[in-house]
């Protein structure tokens, strides 16, 4: 089949997708509180994984058209299954590995072999300081042993999903961690963690204390602008003209 596209002037109306980034981060803090409803959230292959992930970690998640309803992990019950399938999320695996370390199982964090590429030697350094096991290969992680609380100090300039993960965990243990942030953020991730966690009522500081994400509240995803903002650009780079688009916010009642 041969398709023509024609010139012409784009207009219209451009739904801004749920943030990925965000949520991944609301349905892990939903997942560890006493009940939370995650608002608008478009179930891709990462989040899908992520899903999984967190039943097989025990939390209970009941999915309604875009809403969550999510509650359940506790660091001191079993988890239902011992292998993660993270798929070829990279999210889902670095910000639950801290979370498999509450457990003191082992626990296998599986993926395709282009996710088991990427980088782990902050957790791997972590683990092995604390004589926690951390073992990989090309398909999966697996970790056995549990974290304690402690002084964290990681590089500002790696992926800042190192440090939600921590961010995830620590307060869950019965003692005060602090994460120690080197150098300058390479982005701005532990601040947008700091936001979900404020948003599902977890107080956040440079000190973590004995807070629980214990809560039943009803967050709605942030949208990704820079979807739209590809609209845009490419309008601009096509056409003299200028269009006005509407950023349309999908509430979900």
């Amino acid at each position: 089949m041969i398709a023509t596209i024609e010139k012409g002037t784009a207009y219209g109306r451009v739904e801004a997708p749920p943030s990925k980034s965000v949520s991944h981060r609301y349905l892990i803090c939903g997942a560890l509180s006493g009940g939370s409803v995650i608002e608008n959230v478009a179930f891709s292959e990462d989040i899908k994984a992520t899903l999984n992930c967190l039943g097989a970690l025990g939390a209970e998640y009941e999915i309604d058209g875009s809403t969550v309803k999510t509650g359940g992990i506790s660091p001191d019950k079993a988890v239902k299954c011992t292998e993660l399938f993270c798929n070829e999320s990279g999210s889902t695996l670095r910000f639950l590995i801290p979370l498999c370390l509450l457990f003191g199982q082992k626990i296998t964090l599986k993926g395709t072999e282009r996710l088991m590429s990427r980088s782990l030697a902050v957790y791997k350094e972590m683990c092995l300081s604390q004589g926690i096991e951390f073992t990989e290969d090309k398909e999966s992680v697996t970790v056995c042993g549990k974290l304690t609380a402690g002084k964290y100090s990681v590089r500002g300039d790696v992926s800042s999903q190192f440090i939600s993960g921590l961010m995830f965990a620590l307060p869950l243990l019965p003692d005060d961690s602090i994460i120690d942030i080197t150098g300058a953020l390479a982005e701005d991730g532990a601040g947008l963690h700091s936001c979900n966690l404020r948003e599902c009522n977890t107080e956040t500081a440079t000190t973590m204390t004995e807070h629980r994400v214990v809560l039943c509240q009803r967050v709605h995803t942030l949208l990704d602008f820079l979807y739209a903002y590809a609209h845009l650009l490419s309008h601009s780079l096509l056409t003299s003209q200028i269009v006005r688009y509407e950023l349309v916010e999908r509430w979900v009642e």
